[in-house]
This record gives structure tokens, C-alpha cells and sequence, in this order.
């Protein structure tokens, strides 16, 4: 396929170039020959949120972590990593980009972290060994903040003394980012940016327009690095076709969840349906029989294909009737 085809196709299937793209990100982040962003972009969050008696490190260099672990037993689960990177002083950074909301991601996200910490010991090694982790979670939904405090877009989270509310342990932390706060956040402010890191978030997320990439880009070489990037990469057929499957991947997923959540929904009427006809039977309501009972089994069985539900024992289920009738209407 040639580069223009690969790139008309690229426009009609997903629009605007997205950069949250996982393909994409991982490209732009995990990748040895750009290296310099990653640790651009990870001094930049650091100095964000400043803690009060702490002083971050700046990281001078990272390498790369295989993505794949083993997992210690067969019945183990293995993780895949989006981005993982051990710092020159031992910390290691772990980058996961979330575009949809799932209810077990915080439980995936304290696995993640756990294994990062648990897997650097080899048999024989002592725990003073072990490093710090910093897991890194970027997020396109909200998770913890509000819109009315769209401030604490970037959120730290560490185990803590509940008595005295301090953190003895701080070799384990986790940094939340919420996409739809940080967007919140920069039209309440004017698009007024005033660290790094926002600007780094604001050309992934796409907030504000391509005038203010122009501008952030003039001052900022790391965002005009990431431009420069995304042209070579949507020029490049081969990596596109990543791109494209990845985000038909999170369409599909998307629509599936949708699908599922529509059928839930369609089969909680049916049944609440259900149940009111029978309250009215023991009440001594009469349903009509004959003629008046086949148009009312053929209402029902049309409101429920209309909501999705395509199973015919499943409706006859629901709608209390013998799955030969479902079949003759």
C-alpha cells in the first residue's frame, strides 16, 4: 500500500490523528531513539507536584525494561507494559495510558505496580535491594477529581499512616492523571500554562487548538520533537497499520461495552416489565386472551429485538412466554 493510501485511510477511519493511541504513545515515549522525551517528560511531572520537605531528583538517563515479565507460575498472570524504564539512581517508571474507563483499572494499576517492585528481586537478594517504583497512570476519564476542582488533575497517591497521615514508606507511589480535569482545567485558566508537563499533556490530549501547538512548540522543544515525530510516523505505512489496529481495537472494545450495558439495561425493563404483569395476575387483573394476548406477546417481543436482545430464549424468558411463540411472531 502507498504512503497516500495508508494516510486517506488513516483520515477516513479515525479523523483526527489521536494521540493517545497506544501504538502512538509508545512510539513517542518507549523508544530508545527518543529517549530524551521521556526524560523530559518525567523530570517535568516530578517537579509538578512538589511535596512539602521533598525535593525530586533529576534524572539524568534511563534504559528501557522488557515489557514482558515472566510470570513466577503458570496460574500467574502476566502483565504487559505500556512503558517501563529504570532511572540511572535505580527508580524505575512505569507508564500506563488508559483511554477507557474500566472499574477493575485501579486494581490493574496496584498489580502492575506490585510486580514491578516484587520482580527486581533474583533468588539470594536482599530487600535493601529494592528500588523505588513511580507508576505513572494517564488517564481519559476522570477516576478521583471533580469538575468543580479541576485543579487536582495530577493526584499522588502513597501508602500512609492513617493516624498521623504521614508516609514512612515512600517506595511505592503512584501519580494519577485525569485528561478531562487537565482540559477543564486550562479553559478555566484561559489556556494560561504554566509548567511543562501541562504543555507536554496538552499537545497528547489535544487541548486547545493548533494555533496554541504552534506556540507551545516555539518554546517548547520537547512538544515541537513530538510534531516533528507524528509526521514521520503517520508518512510511515507500517506503523500507521499498528495505529489503525490499535484504535479499532478500542472501538470495538468501546462498542462492545456499550452494546452490553444497552442489552443489561433493555433486559432490566423486560423483566421489570415482567414482574408488573405478574403482580397484576395475582392482583386479579385479567390479561386478555386470544387475540388481545397475541398483540400484547408481539409488542413485547418487538420492544425487545428494537433494544438489542436477539436470543429467542432469552425473550421468551423475559417476556414469559414459551419460546414457540417468540418463534411464530
Amino acid at each position: 500500500m502507498k504512503t497516500d493510501e495508508v494516510k486517506n485511510v488513516l483520515l477516513e477511519f479515525q479523523g483526527p490523528f489521536n494521540r493517545l493511541n497506544d501504538a502512538y504513545f509508545k512510539s513517542a515515549l518507549g523508544s530508545p531513539e527518543r529517549k530524551h522525551i521521556l526524560i523530559a517528560f518525567l523530570n517535568a511531572l516530578l517537579r509538578h507536584i512538589k511535596l512539602e520537605g521533598e525535593e525530586p531528583l533529576v534524572i539524568e538517563d534511563v534504559e528501557f525494561i522488557d515489557r514482558e515479565t515472566s510470570a513466577e507460575s503458570s496460574v500467574s498472570k502476566r502483565t504487559r507494559f505500556d512503558i517501563l524504564a529504570r532511572a540511572v539512581d535505580g527508580r524505575i517508571f512505569h507508564i500506563e495510558i488508559q483511554n477507557a474507563k474500566k472499574r477493575d483499572f485501579m486494581k490493574r494499576c496496584f498489580y502492575y505496580t506490585a510486580s514491578d517492585y516484587a520482580t527486581q528481586l533474583q533468588h539470594g537478594e536482599h530487600y535493601e535491594s529494592l528500588e523505588p517504583v513511580i507508576f505513572i497512570g494517564i488517564m481519559n476519564f476522570n477516576m478521583f477529581g471533580s469538575y468543580e476542582h479541576p485543579e487536582n488533575w495530577h493526584t499522588i497517591h502513597r501508602l500512609m499512616n492513617t493516624a498521623t497521615h504521614e508516609s514512612d514508606f515512600k517506595d511505592v507511589e503512584l501519580h494519577m492523571i485525569e485528561l478531562p480535569l487537565l482540559r477543564r482545567y486550562m479553559e478555566n485558566s484561559g489556556m494560561k500554562l504554566e509548567h511543562e508537563i501541562e504543555e507536554i499533556l496538552c499537545y497528547f490530549a489535544r487541548i486547545g487548538d493548533e494555533s496554541l501547538m504552534e506556540e507551545i512548540a516555539e518554546r517548547n522543544s520537547v512538544v515541537n520533537d513530538l510534531r516533528a515525530f507524528e509526521r514521520l510516523y503517520t508518512s510511515n505505512p507500517w506503523v500507521v497499520r499498528d495505529y489503525m489496529l490499535n484504535e479499532f481495537d478500542r472501538m470495538q472494545d468501546a462498542y462492545d461495552r456499550k452494546l452490553d450495558r444497552e442489552e443489561s439495561r433493555a433486559e432490566g425493563r423486560a423483566e421489570g416489565r415482567a414482574e408488573g404483569r405478574e403482580e397484576g395476575r395475582e392482583e386479579g387483573v385479567e390479561i386478555g386472551i386470544g387475540k388481545g394476548l397475541e398483540l400484547k406477546a408481539l409488542e413485547v417481543v418487538r420492544n425487545l429485538r428494537e433494544e438489542g436482545i436477539t436470543s429467542e430464549e432469552t425473550i421468551a424468558k423475559i417476556a414469559g412466554i414459551p419460546v414457540e411463540v417468540v418463534r411464530s411472531l
